[in-house]
């Protein structure tokens, strides 16, 4: 079983798209949870975390919309955000 030290010093690779996601999502679940929940929903979609591009921001805003429910989280404003995200430069 791995250290507390070491969960806490792990880091999920991300592109800017990524820790755009991140930033949204830390808030509501916490670092740890919300790597997991973006590196396992991009993995379901057939990406990486550092491969997001602003065409996979809706099906990945759906995917993690009904994922927060299980957090007890009305996902929707969360999916809002994640969407808004396409309108970013870069």
């Amino acid at each position: 079983m791995a250290e507390l030290s070491e969960v806490k010093a792990t880091k999920l690779e991300t592109n800017k798209l990524g820790q755009e996601i991140l930033e949204i999502l830390i808030p509501r679940v916490g670092a740890i949870v919300a790597q997991a929940m973006l590196d396992k929903q991009c993995t379901l979609v057939g990406i990486t975390p550092s491969t997001i591009r602003k065409d996979h921001l809706e099906v990945l805003a759906q995917r993690i919309e009904h994922v927060l429910v299980i957090f007890g989280h009305d996902g929707k404003e969360t999916g809002t955000k994640i969407r808004a995200l396409q309108g970013l430069k870069g």
